[in-house]
């Protein structure tokens, strides 16, 4: 004699094995969303100035970091002269 109605575990895993693509969407969906809604509750948070007392800050360099700088700045130009009469761009003609 067999049970016309199936044993609950069976409804079960008939249930899971025709839904079980569309509760993964969902589920990976709905994951997705939050973690979108919570960290963008966070850069929010991070980037609003309300009540932030941060002011700027004047920048001080002593002579020895000044003296370094313009040494940077003041290197000797270096040109390698390009080779005459030869193709100096190999996508032109």
């Amino acid at each position: 004699m067999s049970n016309a109605m199936g044993s609950p575990t069976t409804k079960i895993k008939r249930f899971f094995w025709r839904y079980h693509l569309l509760m993964f969407i969902t589920i990976a969906a709905t994951g997705t969303g939050l973690a979108i809604y919570s960290l963008l509750g966070i850069a929010n948070q991070s980037s609003g100035t309300v009540g932030s007392s941060q002011t700027g800050q004047a920048a001080v360099f002593d002579q020895a970091t000044i003296k370094r700088v313009q040494q940077l700045s003041n290197t000797p130009n270096y040109t390698v002269p390009l080779p005459t009469n030869q193709r100096n761009n190999p996508f032109t003609e």
